[in-house]
């Protein structure tokens, strides 16, 4: 049987640490804020793709300068061959709503042979909170401030969820959500907005992440949550603000 002295196990655990180091910093470095984003964007001095990989649906409700839309969901496949022809050292930075897409896509494009490939950390949610939409669609409406603070003009405990179709944890919630304005409707406001119907408002409350919710009573926040919550905990939390 074959031994290994402590010292030959000690170079063995370094290495690995250092190889597992080396990809952590790899994939750090290629998720990038929304300002990196940009800077990186405009450092390549017009050399770069930008990938929206929304549906088209999404797209036209807003989407970065010259971004070109490329549907995630449409399959590998598909995408794959909207690709085929591009150079493996173009500079390409990815982006999709909330940054699930976008993930997989990277990994897509670098089993291609992308070698120069940047995402943008938090999606469009994350962009559109920082900067503002960058190529709105036109006449396009949704719930304002005003309308807002009129809702929050009530004696109940007002729940808000920011929510939206393409978020799993939204929709998840979003039928007992109805279920606890209903049993709990006398002491109970639910608002939800959708986020992709209500950009403006959106921005206005730099909802980054979906979903995020909100308790408000008498027109003052006093609660704010990030993230799925299950209905038996967010009913204690809504109990505690009676």
């Amino acid at each position: 049987m074959r031994f290994f002295n402590k010292s030959r196990i000690a170079s063995i655990i370094l290495v690995l640490s250092l190889f597992a180091a080396g990809c952590r910093s790899q994939n750090d470095e290629s998720l990038l804020t929304p300002k990196e984003f940009q800077q990186t964007i405009t450092a390549t001095k017009g050399t770069a793709i930008v990938l929206d990989v929304r549906t088209p649906e999404e797209f036209v409700k807003g989407h970065l300068d010259n971004a070109i839309n490329i549907d995630w969901n449409a399959g590998e496949e598909a995408f794959a061959n909207q690709l085929q022809h591009v150079p493996k050292d173009k500079p390409l930075f990815v982006y999709c709503q909330g940054g699930g897409r976008s993930a997989g896509a990277v990994i897509k494009l670098q089993n291609m042979g992308f070698t120069n490939v940047q995402e943008l950390k938090g999606g469009w949610v994350a962009w559109n909170s920082e900067f503002g939409n960058s190529a709105p669609a036109k006449n396009w409406t949704g719930m304002t401030m005003e309308d807002f603070q009129e809702k929050l003009k009530t004696d109940k405990v007002v729940l808000v969820d920011f929510n939206a179709q393409w978020c799993a944890p939204c929709q998840k919630m979003k039928p007992f959500l109805h279920e606890m304005q209903k049993e709990m409707g006398d002491k109970l406001e639910v608002i939800f907005i959708d986020t992709d119907q209500n950009p403006d408002i959106a921005t206005l409350f730099k909802i980054e992440a979906l979903p995020t919710l909100m308790i408000y009573k008498g027109g003052v926040k006093e609660w704010h949550h990030l993230g799925y919550m299950s209905k038996d905990d967010l009913i204690k939390q809504v109990k505690t603000h009676y």
